[in-house]
């Protein structure tokens, strides 16, 4: 897939990324087209969803949505690269199922907590908002939400670190 010509913040996102370390298991050559495709698909997935009634320029909208694909397909490698041993080829379904294995001891642990304290971790990790927003909607100052997030992971920690799982 070719890149556009006419477009030179795409060719300043890829100037940018090329700057990057290259990922382990990747040559410079493979990551660099590897980055190319990446981006060329975001700028095209980017022009198809752009509106320019929003009053983004265009080539603003294209360059954040491909230095975010960029840095996503980096942050992946990069994740996948730390979960294999050194000098081991990576059996990709071996990570896949540490991954599940974890998702699993996280819902485990997770039970341990009251619906309360779920709900804050919830709302702070999972749906990504703020103490300050939190703290509105349930009546206390943002210090308290804190104070609350602080204990939950303090106790969240004892657990992991118990020699025996949580039952």
């Amino acid at each position: 897939m070719d890149l556009p010509d006419e477009s030179p913040s795409l060719h300043a996102c890829l100037r940018r990324v090329r700057r990057w370390r290259v990922p382990p298991n990747w040559t410079s050559t493979e990551w660099s087209r590897e980055v190319r495709a990446q981006s060329a698909a975001a700028f095209w997935q980017a022009s198809c969803e752009f509106d320019p009634g929003r009053g983004v320029p265009f080539e603003a909208f294209v360059q954040q949505r491909v230095l975010t694909a960029a840095l996503t397909r980096y942050r992946q490698e990069w994740s996948f690269a730390v979960h294999c041993r050194p000098g081991e080829e990576c059996d990709p379904e071996c990570t896949a199922r540490e991954a599940s294995e974890r998702k699993h001891l996280v819902r485990e642990i997770l039970t341990h907590l009251s619906s309360a304290e779920i709900r804050l971790i919830t709302r702070l990790y999972w749906a990504g908002e703020t103490e300050i927003t939190i703290a509105a909607d349930v009546c206390l100052t943002q210090q308290a939400v804190s104070k609350r997030k602080v204990a939950i992971l303090r106790d969240l920690r004892k657990l992991l670190a118990s020699p025996t799982p949580p039952a």
